[in-house]
């Protein structure tokens, strides 16, 4: 009878601990290397991202100097709202606008709703960024579309009579509702905006 003891783990068991190990070992590893970029390049990318939204800004009412009204978390509107300024020409107010984010088939999509200081009419309605699918759901950006919102207040509902609402892109329904949805959710903001004195 032999006295050798059995080892505690197999050699099959050894192996899977060293594998499982060796993988842990390269997954920490490629975490660091992402937090390392993310870090270097956060600067940049809001940065970038601020320049975008100004030039955006200035593209859709030129001449007009904008300013941030107060962050979207203090008026309570919650992720709907990316922010919400006022257009001054010649030192008075013109305009509101509004970033809106919305929900739609590929992600988010980022628009900015340029409306009326006075009368709160739609001036124009710009896509800012989205991950819709290229060809398909991307249609509902089309200036041609984005211009069925002109003149609206708010309240804005799908129909096939331009006087009434705006029609939904055939094929891209779940985009276009996305959008009607951002764009209503601007008025909403501008509206709480406006009546609560909160445009200086």
């Amino acid at each position: 009878m032999s006295d050798k003891k059995k080892p505690l783990l197999s050699r099959d068991t050894l192996e899977i601990i060293t594998v499982a190990l060796k993988l842990m070992l390269i997954a920490l590893m490629v975490t660091a290397a992402l937090a390392a970029v993310n870090e270097v390049t956060k600067d940049k990318i809001a940065a970038a991202s601020l320049k975008a939204k100004q030039q955006a800004l200035e593209a859709s009412l030129p001449g007009a100097s904008f300013t941030e009204v107060f962050p979207p978390q203090e008026g309570g509107f919650g992720d709907a709202v990316e922010s919400v300024y006022t257009a001054k020409t010649g030192g008075e107010l013109t305009a509101y606008a509004v970033i809106a984010r919305t929900q739609g088939f590929g992600g988010e999509i980022r628009l900015l709703v340029l409306a009326d200081a006075d009368t709160l009419k739609i001036l124009s309605v710009t896509h800012l960024s989205d991950s819709e699918t290229p060809g398909i759901g991307t249609k509902v950006f089309a200036k041609k579309f984005l211009d069925r919102y002109k003149g609206a207040t708010g309240g804005i509902a799908f129909s096939e009579n331009p006087a009434v609402g705006v029609q939904a892109v055939s094929g891209a329904t779940i985009t276009s509702k996305a959008v009607l949805a951002g764009v209503n959710e601007a008025m909403e903001v501008l509206k709480t905006v406006k009546g609560g004195g909160r445009d200086e």
